[in-house]
C-alpha cells in the first residue's frame, strides 16, 4: 500500500512538472508570479484529482447511465494487403473522448493537463477482427479538460481481419471496434469521424475509398465498422496478379487447360503418324 502511494505521488509530481514546463514561457530558472500560480494549480489539480480518484470505477455516478465513448478514427497507411491470407495491416489513429465529472476542476490558469492511463479510468476497446494484440507506435496521450472531458488519443499498427474475393479486383475491409468488458448499457461507442489517408501522395498500391454503406455503429452489438474499399491502382498490379494466380481455384483451371493441351497435341501428333 506505501509503495502504491508512493508511486502515485512519484507520478503526481512528474506530470505537474511536465505541465509547469510546458506552460512556462521564462528562461530556464526563472519564475514569475504568474508561472508559481500555474505550478501551484498545476499540484493542486494533481494532488486533490488523483488522491481521491477510483480508476477501477467507471463514469458516471449513476451506473444506470452509460458512459458515452466518442471515436474518432484515421486509416492513416497501410503497410500491406495480404489478399491470399485475408490480412489487412494498417497504421490507425484512433481518439477517444467521454466526459468523467470526477476529473473537473474550476480553472485559474490551467486548463488543460495530461495524465497517464493508469491513473484514470479509460474505455475498454478493441479491434473485434483483429488477428493480435495492436502496437502502440509511440507514446499515447490522455488529456484533462478543465470541465470533466477526456481525449485519448493513440496511434495503431494493426492486424485485421478482411475476407477477400479473388475473383473481384474490389475489396471490403472492415476495422470493426467493440468491447468485451463492458455491455452496451454500461458504454456505449459513437463514431465521430472516420476519416482516411491521401495513399496516393505516398506512392501507394492501393487505391483506398471510404465505404459509407458498410460503415457505422450496430448499437444491439455495441460495435463500431469503419469500412473501406480497396482496389490495385495498376491495372497489372504483379501482387495482385501473383496471389491470384497463386491460388488454388487458379491453379486448377490452369492445370485442367494443360491437360486438355496435352491430349490435344498427342491427338493431332497420332493423326500425323499415322
Amino acid at each position: 500500500m506505501i509503495c502504491a502511494n508512493a508511486n502515485i505521488y512519484i507520478k503526481i509530481w512528474t506530470l505537474t512538472y511536465s505541465v509547469f514546463l510546458l506552460g512556462s514561457s521564462a528562461s530556464a530558472g526563472q519564475l514569475n508570479r504568474g508561472e508559481l500560480g500555474s505550478y501551484e494549480e498545476a499540484a493542486q489539480i494533481y494532488s486533490t484529482i488523483i488522491r481521491k480518484y477510483d480508476s477501477r470505477v467507471r463514469p458516471p455516478s449513476n451506473h444506470s447511465i452509460p458512459v458515452i465513448v466518442s471515436a474518432d478514427l484515421r486509416l492513416k497507411f497501410i503497410y500491406s494487403f495480404n489478399i491470399q491470407e485475408q490480412i489487412l495491416h494498417s497504421l490507425i489513429s484512433l481518439n477517444l473522448s467521454w466526459s468523467d465529472h470526477r476529473l473537473a476542476w474550476y480553472p485559474n490558469n490551467i486548463l488543460k493537463v495530461i495524465v497517464d492511463q493508469d491513473l484514470i479510468w479509460v474505455p475498454q476497446i478493441s479491434f473485434v477482427n483483429g488477428l493480435s494484440l495492436p502496437q502502440e507506435i509511440g507514446k499515447e496521450s490522455i488529456h484533462l479538460i478543465s470541465k470533466g472531458n477526456v481525449s485519448w488519443y493513440r496511434e495503431l499498427s494493426v492486424k485485421t481481419f478482411c475476407p477477400t474475393d479473388l475473383a473481384n479486383r474490389t475489396n471490403t475491409c472492415l476495422l470493426s471496434l467493440g468491447s468485451t468488458l463492458y455491455q452496451n448499457n454500461e458504454q456505449q461507442l459513437q463514431l465521430k469521424n472516420f476519416t482516411i489517408g491521401h495513399f496516393k501522395q505516398n506512392n501507394h498500391l492501393w487505391h483506398v475509398t471510404r465505404n459509407d454503406d458498410r460503415s457505422g455503429v450496430d448499437k444491439n452489438k455495441g460495435i463500431i465498422r469503419c469500412a473501406v474499399d480497396l482496389r490495385p491502382l495498376h491495372a497489372n498490379f504483379p501482387a495482385f496478379s501473383m496471389l491470384r494466380a497463386s491460388s488454388p481455384a487458379v491453379a486448377f483451371s490452369k492445370f485442367y487447360k494443360l491437360i486438355i493441351c496435352s491430349l490435344l497435341v498427342a491427338f493431332f501428333h497420332c493423326e500425323f503418324f499415322f
